[in-house]
């Protein structure tokens, strides 16, 4: 280093040395450039440019002279040539002597003296002649023009040296420049040196800088690294540690007479091997010590014959991966396993071919916790019934001695899955099934009190259901028909899978059936019993699938479930209008009355899209008739109050459709602004044989006239019916007695040909 710093020191003195010198002689040739245009810019500022402005005002002396003579040939006023004509000489002549004294070598004085002298004299002649009694105006003429002559030749002199003068003033501009432009080059080459010099300088100097602090550095990094580190030679023999590992060691290790070495691994001899075997000479190694993770690499430095080895304490790191795993594979409330915890055990057993059955349970009522105690609140209440449901399967299992396994997972916020291992077939499904449920229908402890918690089950089989997509698919439909069922719990069959198949196939189908127009409204009429006449039938919709019939029963539902049933109320609508248009200009007055679902009763503006209708259809109000569920009503009362006021007030006719299924309540009938009362087909289906519901008919039919509203009886189909239903005073009927559904065409048809029983 000292060798380096002597050599370095050395250099920088030669460079130094010679920039010196160097800067030494340009300074003196810049400054002697400098004295030269200090006297060239002396001479030009002081004599020439001073002389050539008094040669031009000599100049204009002189024309000033000659005017005031020609002048004074004009008036004849004597002062032209006492007063000024005098004053302007005098002032000529001064100059012209300035001039000598700053230029000898002009010499204007002597060489202008004979012209300056007779041009006086005939200026004299010429006053004498003009202010004499009997002046001579040839004469006066012909002196003014040899005034003019000697005039021209001074100006000729004066030219002259004007040139002499603007020749020397050029020249020294010239030299100037030049000198300006030699001083500017020395100044910049003497720059540019001292910046290659200062350059070069300044990295040899960065390199020695740098060179010296990384020496620093690494003599510094093993000493107040915080990492320990641990030097070994080829012989495992402590070669050093630095004060890092010496801490880690009193604090981890008990035994104070061993030394860092204790905390490698005790099969470090090897693990040195295969480093120092290794393409890289580095590898990587844990170990742990009691309650402590450390990692080390170990760096084999062959050119010394021994090994560094960096330890790091990653017991933090190592508990935070673990908590980590622990969450992404545990419901974060419950602490349950969750489905990612079940997808892989459940394809754990499915590669063992170990048979087994998955039951997905869904707590019901979970929107209603939600809405009760808030999202933390139903939570704690669904962890309740985790815990419950966890105790009473295993106390269960207990109970009975089986050696079958049960599995517990918390997939999502209500719903739950449980494992069952069959390796005992003493104990059924059923009993598991039967005794939890048991269990289950007692009150739960939970934050907010005791609390009764019902559920629903679905249940498949593996090797049934193959695959853990399928097997969560079969759990969930056969949860879906517990549900429908309102049962505890249900088997996945091939019927349900065959069902759930043709529901997945019709909700797929119905995204594009609008497009390839595969809809298709029917028509159904209304009889009016005391008439016998037909003024209005219902709105019925068909799907011909590719040709195909799908019955309605199967489609809505799905469309209500998919949302499609919005798309699909828009197009019946459209289609009614249009219909009941066409019909009205044909003179039939028919009333189309048109089934409204629940999801299109509350949307937003759909007032607004009746009324828009009835406009662009130019349809009168009275000619549309809309049917509406209790239920759709009663989602929310005032709103569905307030939607019945303004489309009654648009002049549309309302009826409640499937009345006595719902509600069924005179307090609120009595604020519906509607006009007709539709009796459900399951009342009329028994009537004519079936008391309770002739008694339920005959209830409806005395409660509507109590309310001034209209009867309509659907699903009439014999006579018997027929007759119970004019006995009642119902005023309305709608069945296949009077038509099944038909085109439109038909449905004129049938109008044309008029009713027959």
């Amino acid at each position: 280093m000292k060798i380096f710093t002597n050599k370095f020191a050395s250099k920088a003195k030669q460079f130094y040395i010679g920039i010196v010198l160097v800067g030494c002689v340009l300074s003196a040739m810049v400054y002697y450039q400098a004295e030269t245009i200090k006297r060239t810019s002396s001479t030009l500022m002081e004599q020439q440019i001073p002389a050539l402005r008094d040669i031009r005002l000599i100049e204009t002396y002189l024309v000033k002279q000659e005017r005031l003579l020609y002048e004074y040939y004009a008036t004849s006023k004597r002062e032209l040539y006492l007063i000024d004509f005098l004053e302007n000489h005098v002032r000529i002549l001064a100059l012209i002597k300035n001039l000598d004294h700053n230029h000898s070598t002009l010499a204007l004085e002597s060489s202008l003296s004979d012209e300056f002298k007779s041009g006086l004299d005939l200026a004299l002649k010429l006053h004498e002649n003009l202010s004499s009694s009997s002046t001579s105006w040839d004469l006066a003429r012909e002196q003014l023009e040899q005034l003019t002559e000697l005039q021209a030749q001074v100006m000729g002199h004066l030219t002259n040296a004007e040139t002499i003068i603007s020749n020397a003033v050029d020249s020294g501009y010239t030299d100037t420049e030049s000198n300006l432009h030699t001083t500017v080059n020395i100044v910049f080459l003497f720059t540019f040196a001292i910046v290659l010099v200062s350059i070069y300088t300044g990295r040899y100097a960065s390199k020695f800088i740098k060179l010296s602090t990384r020496n620093e550095r690494l003599a510094l990094f093993p000493t107040r690294n915080p990492n320990p580190i641990v030097s070994l030679s080829a012989n495992l023999e402590l070669n050093y540690c630095n004060p890092a590992a010496i801490a880690m060691h009193k604090a981890y290790v008990s035994d104070k007479h061993s030394t860092p070495i204790a905390l490698l691994s005790p099969n470090i001899k090897q693990q040195l091997i295969d480093t120092k075997q290794s393409a890289s000479h580095v590898e990587r190694f844990y170990t742990q010590l009691d309650n402590h993770y450390l990692t080390y690499q170990i760096h084999w430095l062959q050119e010394i014959d021994a090994f560094d080895i960096h330890i790091r304490d990653v017991t933090e790191q190592f508990e935070a991966e673990r908590s980590l795993e622990y969450l992404a594979f545990h419901h974060p409330y419950s602490k349950l396993p969750n489905q990612a915890s079940l997808e892989t055990y459940t394809n754990e057993l499915i590669s063992l071919e170990q048979p087994f059955s998955l039951m997905l349970i869904d707590v019901s009522h979970f929107k209603l916790l939600l809405e009760q105690y808030g999202l933390s609140g139903a939570n704690e209440c669904i962890n309740a019934f985790a815990m419950h449901l966890s105790r009473s399967a295993n106390k269960f299992s207990q109970q009975l001695k089986s050696k079958n396994k049960l599995t517990f997972y918390h997939i999502a916020d209500a719903n739950f899955v449980v494992i069952y291992t069959e390796q005992d077939c003493s104990t059924t499904l059923d009993d598991l099934l039967k005794g939890v449920q048991s269990r289950l229908s007692q009150a739960i402890s939970t934050p907010y009190g005791e609390m009764r918690m019902s559920f629903n089950c679905g249940v498949t089989r593996y090797p049934t259901s193959n695959d853990y997509e399928t097997l969560l698919l079969h759990a969930n439909i056969a949860l879906e028909e517990a549900v429908k069922r309102n049962i505890p719990y249900a088997y996945f069959d091939t019927e349900s899978g065959v069902k759930h198949a043709q529901q997945l196939h019709i909700a797929r189908r119905l995204d594009t059936a609008i497009e390839k127009q595969q809809f298709e409204l029917y028509f159904q009429p209304k009889m009016h019993l005391k008439s016998q006449t037909i003024n209005s039938c219902e709105c019925l919709i068909r799907w011909f699938d590719d040709g195909k019939f799908v019955s309605p029963a199967q489609f809505i539902p799905i469309a209500e479930h998919s949302g499609f049933i919005l798309p699909l109320g828009e197009w019946i609508l459209d289609s009614a209008f249009a219909q009941a248009k066409k019909w009205h200009q044909q003179n039939l007055n028919i009333r189309l009355a048109i089934n409204i679902s629940a999801r299109q009763f509350t949307q937003q503006g759909f007032v607004q899209s009746i009324k828009q209708r009835l406009a662009h259809f130019n349809v009168p109000a009275h000619l549309i008739e809309l049917e509406i569920t209790e239920t759709a009503i009663m989602d929310d009362e005032e709103f569905g109050i307030s939607v019945l006021q303004a489309l009654s007030t648009l002049g549309i006719s309302l009826s409640i459709d499937d009345f006595g299924t719902g509600y069924s309540s005179l307090g609120y009938l009595q604020r519906f602004p509607v006009n007709k009362l539709k009796i459900d087909q399951s009342f009329v289906r028994n009537m004519a044989t079936d008391t309770r519901d002739q008694a339920l008919v005959l209830s409806i039919c005395q409660l509507a006239k109590n309310l001034g509203l209209d009867i309509i009886a659907e699903g009439v189909e014999e006579h018997a019916q027929l007759e119970k239903l004019k006995e009642y005073n119902c005023d309305l009927i709608q069945g296949y007695l009077l038509s099944r559904p038909i085109p439109a065409n038909e449905f004129e048809v049938f109008l044309a040909k008029g009713v027959s029983f």
